[in-house]
């Protein structure tokens, strides 16, 4: 009702200058000079209206933004132009008296109503205005709540690895304080996928390892501890928020792969193992934190130690009691984890959204130019544009609630089509930059959950082969002795596959791709084939 109330009183206050305009000129005695410069004044007001629905049309069409204004706009100005020009007319048109009309109308009552309708629009827009904030206190109060519904609970000092961790990353030797070579290189050995194999007679290589082993020591013991608190501010959630455990926690990781192949290299299947151990752990620890960016190192760093613990198991020979040391649980999936951390991006977002027109660094945490706290442009966001861009963002959100709910299988194409179609015709100004592509991230979670499953299944046919001494014929050979029941592929609700040749066996998922191509490794460039892990015979 506001916004219907404003669009009268804007178009009264332009139109009764209009009549102003007219009458003042109407009095000048050059009838060429009459209809010139009222024409010219109501021409002024026609052309600004015609702009601002050209921009708004253009930020719907070129930044396919949602916004319900253009339609607003285009009626105001139609109106307006339809209205100017009937009283341009009947004000210029000659009386009996052979003067205009609008001559004989008073320009000092015409200025009281012109005042007085302004007063009445910059009242309405006041009121308005003063709604949208204390909707948007409102919102605080339940982005608060929200955070906290999912935020971790806090746990005692003495059971917190967390604290274990911050020790480690301080003794972690970093390539950023060397020099630019040195840096190179210390990148180099830390890239799981570099191109070429390490040395690991390399005396430097060596040294760095052992220069890195009182933080490899405390990162062991820190992934030993069952629980995990890093301190963040959940009841007041914001983009200023610091994160830098998790680029440690990364870091801390390559260390571990690093050296779990300097043991895998030197037959030390045990040490290797206890590595590995220690990566599945870091992961745990680092999806405890329902935040978007710690779920996906998690599934990083998860994946990583189902790699290496691929290597391991091709190149040594591990003992039963060295595969004792290595405990692989199925969990909760990380596609639960997901549904977490969709939450609280939930939470973060809305936050924004609800300090945004106050908070500057808000806005230079999304890239956004801070005039957006500026009065009035602030006043005007608030009123025009961002109850828009939070009713784009909490259908974008409520879509991926329910697709987080429910198996990959089952959501990924209408995700896929809806999150394109979503970004080409539906998202609001600021719900462009803040809801990243979410499909993407569901992906790796169920990408993620594979590899774990593959890693747990691996490492029951290993106990397998260490007792009985072959490989298992089927998977059903390991359950209920090895594994409770045959892992579920994440990507078709089915048992994981497996094929057996001499060269050994073969576990698979099929995949996001969603087809059984019989173990095919999956190709990064043609985005097809299945998700491996390969055990060979000895």
């Amino acid at each position: 009702m506001g916004y219907i109330l404003m669009w009268i009183e804007t178009l009264a206050v332009v139109l009764l200058f209009v009549a102003g305009i007219t009458a003042i000129f109407a009095r000048r005695p050059r009838r060429r000079t009459q209809i010139l410069w009222t024409i010219v004044v109501a021409s002024l007001f026609l052309v600004g209206a015609v702009a601002k629905t050209c921009v708004i049309y253009a930020l719907v069409a070129c930044l396919v933004i949602t916004t319900g204004w253009f339609v607003y706009m285009l009626f105001w100005t139609l109106v307006y132009a339809a209205a100017a020009s009937v009283l341009i007319v009947r004000g210029l048109r000659r009386g009996e008296d052979g003067a205009p009309k609008a001559r004989g109308w008073s320009v000092g009552r015409l200025a009281v109503a012109d005042g007085a309708a302004l007063a009445l629009a910059l009242i309405t827009f006041w009121n308005i205005d003063l709604t949208a904030k204390t909707r948007l206190a409102a919102m605080r109060a339940e982005v608060s709540a929200l955070a906290l519904s999912v935020a971790p609970a806090r746990v005692p000092d003495r059971q917190n690895a967390a604290l274990v961790y911050q020790r480690a990353f301080d003794a972690m030797a970093k390539p950023q304080s060397q020099p630019p070579e040195v840096q190179e290189r210390w990148n180099r050995w830390l890239d799981f996928k570099a191109d070429q194999p390490l040395d690991f007679k390399d005396a430097e290589l060596l040294k760095f390892i052992e220069q890195n082993q009182p933080a490899m020591a405390l990162l062991r013991r820190a992934a030993s501890m069952p629980d995990c608190y890093f301190e963040h501010n959940y009841a007041q959630p914001s983009f200023n928020e610091q994160v830098s455990e998790i680029e440690q926690m990364r870091y801390g990781s390559r260390l571990m792969v690093l050296d779990a192949r300097c043991r895998v290299s030197q037959k030390d299947a045990r040490g290797a193992l206890e590595d590995v151990n220690c990566l599945f752990a870091m992961a745990a620890h680092t999806r405890t934190e329902p935040l978007l960016v710690c779920v996906l190192s998690a599934a990083a760093i998860d994946s990583r130690a189902a790699a290496v613990l691929e290597d391991t198991l091709a190149s040594t020979r591990p003992k039963a009691e060295d595969l004792a040391v290595l405990t692989i649980e199925e969990g909760a999936p990380y596609l639960q984890s997901m549904a977490r951390a969709f939450r609280m991006e939930d939470a973060f977002v809305l936050g924004f959204f609800s300090t945004a027109t106050e908070d500057s660094e808000a806005l230079r945490a999304v890239n956004a130019p801070p005039v957006f706290v500026m009065e009035p442009f602030a006043s005007i966001w608030r009123v025009f544009l961002l109850p828009d861009d939070i009713a784009s963002y909490r259908r974008a959100m409520r879509h991926y609630a329910v697709w987080t709910a429910r198996p990959y299988r089952e959501t990924h194409a209408d995700c896929e089509k809806w999150e394109q179609e979503f970004r080409s015709k539906e998202a609001g100004l600021f719900t462009h930059l803040l809801v990243p592509a979410l499909s993407g991230a569901i992906k790796r979670a169920s990408e993620a959950d594979a590899h774990h499953l593959l890693a747990c299944t691996a490492l029951a046919v290993e106990k397998y082969r260490a007792r009985t001494g072959k490989l298992p014929a089927r998977l059903d050979e390991l359950a209920p002795s090895y594994l409770d029941a045959i892992p579920k592929d994440p990507f078709d609700g089915k048992p994981l596959r497996m094929a057996v040749s001499q060269g050994g066996i073969l576990l698979y998922s099929i995949g996001p791709d969603l087809k059984d191509e019989g173990g095919a490794p999956w190709d990064d460039e043609k985005h097809t084939g299945n998700i491996t892990f390969r055990l060979p015979a000895r």
